[in-house]
């Protein structure tokens, strides 16, 4: 029985780019393997640029962001980059959660056929209507509440409660904080 292959690697100059075939990467034992061929490709390849390209690929799995992170390290210790190309939505999701789009530049598709969520912010942005972010959401509860002390202060520091409304929330949110 022949396994179905894990990655389409092609080489140009210094560029490598490694097409993943599966479409969830999640088994441990594959990500060891691809991994470790990455690894070894970094380590003999000063200055590489390594794009990694996700057409195929709709799920990633913790263990796959934590190789992937290992592989940054060893990437930049050898004055390389790394590059995550078409990227569909639904993975892209799980990079954001994870914030892994902070360390990688990220080429995304358009792939809304898949993804519902995103599909449907693009018809409430085509609409004129916006999905209002956490910290919009945020804000307008600080001005809702009456606290206009904290929108102001940018050094960090909490001005005193005004009333026993502010007291109460700020002695709420101190004791959540504790344990």
């Amino acid at each position: 029985m022949t396994q179905k292959p894990l990655i389409d690697v092609q080489f140009h100059a210094n560029i490598t780019s490694c097409e993943f075939l599966d479409h969830h990467l999640t088994a441990r034992s594959d990500m060891l393997i691809i991994f470790r061929y990455l690894d070894q490709r970094v380590n003999t390849h000063p200055g590489i640029e390594l794009i990694l390209d996700f057409k195929n690929v709709n799920h990633i799995s913790s263990i796959f962001i934590g190789f992937l992170m290992d592989l940054r390290q060893r990437t930049l210790q050898n004055k390389g980059e790394i590059v995550l190309a078409q990227v569909n939505d639904q993975v892209y999701e799980i990079l954001e959660l994870t914030q892994i789009t902070q360390y990688f530049p990220v080429h995304r598709i358009k792939d809304h056929e898949c993804n519902p969520v995103s599909r449907l912010n693009e018809l409430r942005y085509a609409a004129g209507q916006t999905h209002p972010t956490m910290i919009t959401r945020i804000m307008s509860m600080v001005h809702h509440i009456h606290f206009p002390d904290l929108l102001h202060h940018h050094d960090g520091s909490l001005a005193p409660p005004q009333d026993s409304k502010t007291q109460d929330i700020e002695q709420a949110s101190i004791d959540r904080q504790v344990f």
